[in-house]
């Protein structure tokens, strides 16, 4: 009766320390984002992507490209009724120009479709408004396939899995709505990166196993492997001369900017975003095995408990690191095919900056995937003895008393 009542007390204390995770993120997030850009503040130009639909085929003038699979180029006149925002009802002309390979969209009646609604404003305050296609609507597949990996994860998963979505959700919250909108407000990007993926790192493993010895360890490994990746890619980015001015969105970024925006910074970023994942799997896997080992043997010290740890973190690291290149390589396969196609010389290959991106994307992740091994297996290790070791013996001492 006792234990049932003390893992109640632990699901409460679980779901109040949860809940005010969630609502000091939310707290957050509405006052970072309340000052946001609305249309009126955006002057006499103003952009608005709205649904549309294809009411009406007045005039088309299509042919397949022969050079390119799949592909119809060629000129449509269509009428579309706007369907969102605030020109919804109204219907409006829009000539459809379809290329073969940026911009391939062939339309017939009764599509639903976004499009672009340009608003422009004169000195006398007279408007015009035209509208151009801008692509299908996918946002209802997008939702169909997120409601199927949740689902399969809750199915599958369980309790386990409903609290990974959580967590998940938490991270993505915190990327989008707390990290773009600080950067944005002018603040470094790499420490308010580290600082926000470390929290979610901690929300993320909490919502899976509580307060627990692996837990701790689990999270403050992330941290370090993170760090270490960060570390390296800033060291790899200043001796190759690369930073986020490199990268091909910075022009836009400074251009829309309303104020000082660190886009140097947002390299190193990127790449702490895209290794988190894989540092979380390989320290969360490290600790749960000591966590196991010595559960099975308590009287183990810490040199064989971190002995243990590093011959299973060595597994996880050998798959992980394969993992994170490929996933950088498969993310650059257009620009891999082209390479290869023109037979590049490699002084041009290694030279240019894309690619130097994508190696030092993909090297600095690896690395602080393999940073993580010792590190966890080291804290782990030392907590786990000394925390847990120290709860048994009070158990112990408590229950000799007791006889």
């Amino acid at each position: 009766m006792s234990d049932l009542r003390k893992n109640k007390k632990q699901i409460i204390i679980k779901t109040i320390v949860a809940v005010t995770f969630f609502a000091l993120l939310i707290t957050l997030v509405v006052f970072l984002n309340y000052d946001r850009f609305t249309y009126e503040q955006k002057g006499n130009n103003v952009t608005e992507y709205e649904k549309v639909k294809v009411t009406k085929i007045t005039e088309e003038n299509l042919y397949p490209n022969e050079k390119y699979e799949d592909t119809v180029v060629g000129k449509q006149i269509i009428e579309v009724e706007i369907l969102t925002g605030r020109y919804k009802g109204k219907t409006m002309p829009v000539e459809n120009f379809s290329s073969p390979l940026n911009y391939n969209i062939i339309v017939k009646e009764g599509d639903v479709m976004y499009g672009r609604v340009y608003t422009v404003t004169n000195n006398e305050g007279k408007t015009n408004t035209t509208v151009t296609l801008y692509s299908y609507n996918r946002i209802a597949v997008l939702i169909a396939i997120s409601l199927l990996f949740i689902a399969l994860t809750v199915i599958i998963g369980g309790k386990r899995g409903l609290m990974s979505i959580l967590g998940l959700a938490f991270t993505i919250l915190s990327i989008f709505f707390v990290l773009v909108p600080l950067v944005l407000k002018g603040f470094y990007a790499v420490p308010a990166t580290i600082a926000i993926l470390a929290v979610s790192t901690l929300v993320c493993f909490y919502l899976l196993g509580g307060w627990q010895t692996k837990i701790v360890s689990a999270a403050l490994g992330t941290v370090g492997g993170v760090v270490i990746a960060g570390i390296l890619s800033a060291l790899a980015g200043y001796f190759c001369h690369i930073s986020g001015n490199n990268m091909d969105e910075a022009e836009s970024l400074y251009l829309y900017a309303d104020g000082y925006i660190n886009v140097k910074g947002l390299f190193i970023c990127g790449i702490l975003i895209a290794s988190v994942g894989a540092i979380m799997d390989v320290a969360m896997s490290i600790a749960s095995a000591i966590d196991e080992v010595y559960t099975v043997d308590n009287t183990l010290t810490s040199k064989q408990l971190f002995k243990s740890g590093m011959n299973i973190g060595r597994d996880a690291m050998g798959t992980m690191t394969n993992t994170l290149i490929l996933a950088f390589a498969g993310s650059y396969l257009n620009i891999i095919i082209y390479v290869y196609q023109i037979n590049a010389h490699p002084n041009f290959i290694f030279n240019d900056s894309n690619i130097t991106i994508e190696v030092i994307r993909g090297i600095a992740g690896s690395i602080g995937i393999i940073g993580t091994v010792p590190l966890v297996a080291l804290i782990s290790s030392v907590l786990t003895v000394k925390i847990r070791g120290r709860k048994g013996n009070k158990r112990n001492i408590k229950a000799e008393a007791e006889k």
